[in-house]
């Protein structure tokens, strides 16, 4: 059993969600429910969150 096409994403000036959104996910890439994704764009709109101990 090969994986002849692996795939990596690199994710640039990501940011953490302020609340967790609960969310049964899957192996590989998968379509959230649209409660879930309208959970995460709620908070994407919201001012990121301080992490202690980040750069700034």
């Amino acid at each position: 059993m090969g994986h002849e096409r692996l795939l990596a994403l690199t994710l640039r000036d990501a940011r953490p969600l302020s609340r967790p959104v609960p969310a049964t996910g899957a192996l590989g890439l998968w379509t959230p429910s649209p409660d879930v994704l309208d959970d995460v764009q709620v908070q994407f709109w919201e001012p990121t969150p301080t992490i202690p101990g980040a750069a700034s």
